[in-house]
């Protein structure tokens, strides 16, 4: 579905993307239709270095484009954004295209947290467009309360495009990253605000991070783990045999909201975990349909700050807050929005380490008396150490796995009051329901706790359960299915046309072919050796291959003779592994050649990645 445009975008523009806008709520005269602004990004000019003229930078300071932090800060309020650092003594100047009436130049004006720590003085960035001047911010380096030292927003009208002038001083201070972030042209849209009817659903998307999908007894578990989502099921449709693209949230998030594989967005890593704006997502083609678009993400790696807002007109982070608590607001939300098409997402962490579930929960999921000495954020160093006492370590495997249990739970308590609360509503006929996940968990089934290490099936298969207007009830698919699959399969359940290279819809029955599913991390361990690079795998006929490809590393395993994948044959495979590892070198090449690029997250952002346990300190 291409998105409205008033002009023809310039050579080298970017695919839209339509940016939060709120609903307007002016009429056109009484009685008058309701409307949805939206905001479309025309070009983005940092990511067109062709249209960038440096007139000035000093000799030891150049000028760059880096990922900049106002803010020292490990959560979603870190600030972070793609900008361009402009020591002071630098100008540079850049040739804006006329788009027409209606475009704004919006950019944010900042300078680094590190700076402010290390530095004390002031410097001026000033902008002018065709020689007027259109913003002068004065700067104070140090000694700036925190409350102040955010980004500096504006926007301008630049209907006509012409020569764009950044320019940065300073009296006493050398090599200060002042920055200029945003620097995208942006033209705003009104469309009608649409109305569900069951010919024209709403759609409610809830993500339960690190799901696996054999922990929820609507998969056959045998504890009570999830009644909700096997009573969704019941009225739905389930694929039984779903996987995640990636065993981590950033590169599956992204697929799962854009229907791109991690190649193709290239959201892969904190040196590329900002969601770029040519990637069109779910919520944008709906804004443009006039969904109203709200989201809550309880995992600070969603957030804003690495641009996953994309068109959404309301969409807020929160730290690991347990869905208990963090339903209460989008519940309200749904309220006020039930006379309008609308979209919610939320983004759901109970599963997450370190598994601390309420007492209740607790109760009845884990209630084995606790290991002595045992630590969830310890458990796989202290079960090396531990190996000779076999008593111990069978007991801290099975606690680590009744917290997680107890978790699933919790989650699934979330899904049974949003479908509780559509039902009170009035809009269940006319509400399309998905629950999934970002990717799996590892339970020490190959000596690693977590996730995002490995491409094991413990790491990557997640539920998938979908319940609506137009879908059959009770349907369970075998085919295998992967989840950036999802998106032009919502597009077609609510009745708007897929587009821009999008990948199949999700099957409603059984394929009669099984398809090849490939996968790809960037923070891979190697069969838990700790080496951490990109690490591919390929499943197809009964076989996985993974390939690493720092050192030619290669396995590959029969999961159906070996379905715990332990057992590597190589070098007896070696000609089938061979083809594997060829594929998905083929494969990766493929979908990045057209990707844009993207832009590493800052020291914030690696802060925040080893809080979380993605990076070691020395990363």
């Amino acid at each position: 579905m291409s998105s409205p445009r008033t002009a023809a975008p310039p050579p080298g523009a970017l695919g839209p993307r339509l940016l939060a806008g709120a609903i307007a709520l002016a009429l056109a005269g009484c009685g008058g239709a309701e409307q949805v602004e939206y905001r479309e990004v025309a070009l983005e000019l940092l990511r067109s270095p062709e249209r960038l003229e440096v007139r000035r930078e000093p000799a030891r300071y150049p000028v760059r484009i880096q990922a900049v932090s106002p803010l020292r800060s490990v959560g979603s309020g870190s600030g972070n954004r793609p900008a361009l650092v402009l020591p002071p003594g630098s100008e540079v100047a850049w040739d804006l295209p006329a788009l027409g009436p209606g475009t704004e130049l919006v950019l944010e004006v900042g300078v680094a947290w590190r700076d402010h720590e290390e530095a004390r003085g002031r410097a001026t960035m000033v902008g002018l467009l065709n020689g007027e001047p259109i913003f002068e911010d004065e700067l104070v380096i140090g000694g700036v309360d925190v409350g102040r030292r955010g980004w500096i927003e504006h926007r301008v009208a630049a209907p006509d495009g012409g020569e764009l002038v950044l320019r940065c001083t300073s009296p006493e201070l050398k090599g200060l990253r002042t920055a200029v972030a945003g620097l995208t042209l942006e033209q705003r849209h009104v469309v009608e605000a649409a109305r569900s009817s069951p010919a024209a659903p709403n759609l409610v998307l809830i993500v339960i991070d690190t799901l696996r999908a054999d922990r929820v007894s609507a998969y056959g578990y045998e504890r009570p783990t999830a009644p909700a989502m096997e009573a969704l099921a019941a009225r739905g449709v389930l694929w039984e045999d779903a996987w995640s693209v990636a065993p981590w949230t950033w590169p599956s998030t992204a697929s799962i909201l854009t229907g791109q594989e991690p190649p193709a967005h290239g959201v892969l890593d904190r040196f590329s975990c900002y969601l770029p704006d040519a990637s069109q997502t779910l919520a944008e083609r709906l804004r443009a349909a006039g969904f109203d678009t709200a989201g809550w993400s309880s995992n600070p790696l969603i957030s804003a700050e690495q641009n996953f807002a994309q068109g959404f007109a309301r969409f807020e982070t929160e730290d690991w807050t347990r869905s208990a608590q963090f339903v209460e607001a989008p519940l309200a939300w749904l309220e006020g929005a039930r006379d309008r098409r609308f979209l919610l997402y939320l983004h759901l962490t109970d599963p997450h380490l370190p598994y601390q579930p309420e007492s209740e929960l607790r109760a009845r999921f884990a209630s084995a008396p606790i290991p002595e000495g045992f630590e969830i954020d310890d458990l796989a160093e202290d079960l090396r150490a531990r190996v000779g006492e076999p008593e111990w370590v069978r007991a801290a495997i099975d606690h680590a796995s009744d917290l997680y249990d107890a978790e699933v739970a919790a989650s699934d308590r979330a899904v049974a009051r949003v479908v509780e609360q559509l039902e009170q509503l009035g809009l269940t006929d006319s509400t399309l329901v998905i629950v999934t996940s970002d990717h799996g968990e590892e339970l020490l089934e190959h000596g690693l706790l977590g996730h995002s290490h490995q491409l094991f099936r413990e790491s990557l298969i997640v539920p998938l359960i979908a319940a609506g207007p137009g879908l059959p009830a009770g349907v369970r698919v075998d085919s295998a299915v992967q989840n950036h699959r999802l998106l032009p399969s919502i597009l077609t359940w609510l009745h708007l046309q897929p587009s821009g290279g999008l990948p199949p819809i999700l099957p409603l029955a059984n394929e009669s072919r099984p398809p090849t599913l490939r996968f790809g991390t960037e923070v891979g361990d190697w069969m838990a050796t700790g080496t951490s690079e990109r690490l591919l795998a390929r499943r197809a006929d009964g076989e996985l291959v993974l390939w690493m490809e720092s050192g030619e590393r290669l396995a590959i395993f029969d999961t159906k003779r070996d379905p715990a994948e332990t057992v590597d044959l190589l070098p007896a495979r070696r000609a089938d592994a061979e083809r594997g590892r060829a594929d998905l070198q083929g494969w990766w090449q493929r979908q990045s050649s057209g990707r844009p690029v993207s832009l590493a997250g800052g020291e914030a952002t690696a802060e925040m990645l080893r809080a979380l346990g993605y990076l070691e300190d020395d990363e």
